[in-house]
This record gives structure tokens, sequence and C-alpha cells, in this order.
């Protein structure tokens, strides 16, 4: 059981590489994990092969600044020193230079989100 919990953690720091080689290239990325069994059923692979992971890789369909940051709790609340009654506080100055050096995304949703939303739901031929 080890080797098979190694293997897993391997294959999952390699898939991560792949994620990140592949953003860097501009291209979306979404990792899945999955019932090995019932994809064994669709793909078939050698018994010495055991389904783990699947990476979709592919050019993103949509703008990804327009979907921005989800919105967060406080830092106050959900960060601690040590301990819950020891909140750590947001440092103004931290914000600034983390949204001047772009790590931090612009609030959700951006302005024009929901055009977009509904051109990709006609795009898709979803209800929108």
């Amino acid at each position: 059981m080890a080797a098979a919990t190694l293997a897993a953690c391997e294959a999952g720091f390699a898939m991560y590489q792949a994620m990140l080689a592949a953003v860097d290239e501009g291209l979306g990325v979404c990792l899945h994990a999955f019932n090995a069994e019932a994809v064994k059923d669709v793909i078939k692979p050698p018994d010495n092969l055991i389904p783990i992971w699947v990476l979709l890789v592919g050019y993103p369909a949509e703008d990804p600044l327009t979907g921005g940051q989800r919105p967060r709790e406080p830092l106050e609340e959900t960060c601690f020193w040590g301990s819950f009654d020891k909140p750590i506080e947001s440092d103004p100055k931290v914000v600034a230079y983390l949204e001047e050096k772009k790590m931090i995304q612009a609030k959700a949703p951006s302005p024009w989100r929901m055009q977009e939303v509904a051109a990709l739901s006609r795009m898709f031929g979803l209800p929108e």
C-alpha cells in the first residue's frame, strides 16, 4: 500500500508541474480525481496502470481576468497568530504592495462578467 500512496503523490507532483507549464504557455487547466474503476471501464488501461488523475488542458473560453476573485472573508476572521483569540490584522501597505505586483485579483464580478457568461452560454448551446 505504501508504494501505491507514493506513486499517487509522485503522479500529483508531475501533474502540478504539467499544470504550471501549461499555464505558463497561456493554456487553461483543470485537474480532476475520479473513480478509477469507472474510468478503467471506459479507457481500458493495461492491468499494471492505475488511472489516478485526469488533466484537462485547452484554451480558456473566457478572459481569465473577468471572473475576478470570489468574495473572501476578512483576514481577521480567517487567519490567526497561534490561537483563535489572536487574529492577524490586514496591513493596508501590504495589500497595496500585493495589488501593485498583481498578486491580488480585482474583486468579482467584473462589470462585463454577466455579458461574458451569456455569450459563453450561447456558444455552448446552454440557456442564458
